[in-house]
């Protein structure tokens, strides 16, 4: 005998259909984190860029005088587009000193209403130091000695002695801690066989190279030559190398580059009795042509003033 078949098709449908939904709700709930997720991870990244952005060129506004965070707001907006808050803050000074911004903003989720969160909380902060620099190009081949009294002096005005030196091209009582009793140096910046040409090059127009510190560097010929000609760097602001521990004398000389310092020479006499011989100058931190690279010096180098910057914290990590 047959059994009638009592089952309801449009039941059986419709408990399908629920059982479909139910399915579904973590897979869209799924679909709705990896997208909102998604969205969230690139508008940090994007605000992160923001961030450090502002702070190095905080950092960099701040060696020229300019306030490190009267304009962090305005880049940090300018980047992302909208509206964060943004906080700036600085330490120290603008030749050695760091400036830090922060950032926060509301990230609108699209998806995530549906299970009750509407929007994400995103907050970042980079820090930017200054210092002296490390590494620069368009340097002089002139050297001045660390342990010589007018930079002493300039060292100990906080960077601020606006005095004229004249700087003898005998000694002046220091050894700059080798056997060297002078007080210029004229080093082989590309450690080749240079002409006096070459050499005259780089006092008119800067090495075109990279000098970093720290570094050890021959001489070329060693102290200033009445062959070179300094008219075409007068009132100039020049960036020269400052030596120390220095070592056999002329082209065998050794000197250890430890910083770089601006000058600007006022007037010179390199020829007649070598007791006469001078430069006249007085010290800056303009870098005048030269750039700088890289930051920064250490307690074992010198910061004349001539200073760069670089980012030392993104977003919590690293040191400044």
């Amino acid at each position: 005998m047959n059994k009638t078949d009592t089952s309801d098709p449009t039941r059986d449908a419709g408990t399908i259909a629920v059982l479909v939904a139910i399915a579904m709700v973590p897979i869209v709930g799924l679909f709705a984190v990896v997208v909102d997720a998604g969205r969230v991870m690139a508008e940090r990244q994007q605000l992160q860029t923001a961030v450090e952005a502002a702070a190095l060129a905080g950092a960099i506004d701040r060696r020229a005088g300019i306030s490190a965070c009267s304009s962090a707001t305005t880049r940090v907006e300018n980047t992302v587009g909208t509206s964060p808050t943004v906080t700036c803050s600085t330490t120290g000074t603008a030749t050695g000193g760091t400036v830090t911004v922060s950032a926060s903003t509301t990230s609108n989720l699209s998806l995530g209403a549906l299970f009750g969160r509407s929007s994400a909380a995103i907050t970042t902060t980079a820090g930017a130091r200054s210092g002296g620099a490390t590494g620069v190009t368009g340097v002089r081949p002139l050297s001045i000695c660390a342990e010589h009294p007018a930079l002493l002096a300039w060292l100990a005005s906080g960077l601020t002695d606006t005095a004229t030196y004249s700087v003898g091209i005998e000694s002046d009582g220091t050894s700059c801690g080798g056997n060297i009793a002078g007080n210029w140096g004229v080093l082989d910046l590309d450690g080749g066989s240079n002409s006096m040409a070459v050499t005259q090059e780089w006092i008119s127009n800067g090495y075109g190279g990279e000098l970093s510190v720290p570094s050890v560097i021959g001489g070329d010929p060693g102290i200033p030559s009445p062959a070179f000609d300094l008219t075409s760097v007068i009132d100039k602001s020049i960036v020269v190398p400052i030596f120390a521990n220095a070592t056999d004398t002329g082209q065998n000389a050794q000197y250890s580059v430890v910083g770089f310092v601006g000058i600007v020479i006022e007037d010179f006499k390199l020829n007649g009795p070598a007791s006469e011989r001078h430069v006249l100058l007085r010290f800056t931190t303009d870098t005048g042509t030269a750039t700088t690279t890289s930051c920064c010096t250490n307690d074992a180098e010198i910061n004349a003033g001539i200073t760069a910057a670089r980012l030392c914290n993104l977003d919590g990590i690293g040191d400044c």
